[in-house]
């Protein structure tokens, strides 16, 4: 094998060994949180390139901290996942009930371990109707 093509081709296994991986969320927040009807909160998370093993296991402590907009303090749901492909996991979260003693507003925010990394995704509000 000419010396050439011997040194593209090892270049080429130690690019492709040595390709970093990432992951990746998806969250499309509702419009709104109709008062009197639970909610539920759907997130999918990604992964691609290098690294190993099933998705719900780089993935973990998966939650959802939420309150309503007269609480002084986030409540954590733990997700649930609801399907898992080899790339992906699709976690939902129940809200409860809100009345509109509880104010105008829910505010939430999604967080997870991917890979041993704290990841959080920013805050989001959705006004009660």
């Amino acid at each position: 094998m000419p010396v050439l093509v011997r040194a593209s081709l090892i270049f080429g296994i130690i690019l492709l060994a040595g390709c970093p991986g990432g992951g990746g969320s998806v969250n499309l927040p509702p419009t709104a949180i109709k008062y009197g009807e639970p909610i539920t909160i759907e997130y999918e998370l990604s992964v691609w390139g290098a690294g190993s093993g099933r998705v719900s296991k780089r993935y973990t402590a998966i939650r959802c901290h939420y309150k309503a907009e007269k609480a002084t303090a986030f409540t954590t749901l733990d997700g649930t996942i609801d399907r898992e492909t080899a790339d992906r996991i699709f976690v939902s979260f129940k809200l409860p009930k809100f009345a509109a003693s509880d104010g105008a507003y829910v505010e939430y925010y999604l967080d997870e371990m991917f890979d041993g990394h704290y990841n959080r995704r920013p805050v989001e509000r959705v006004p009660l109707r």
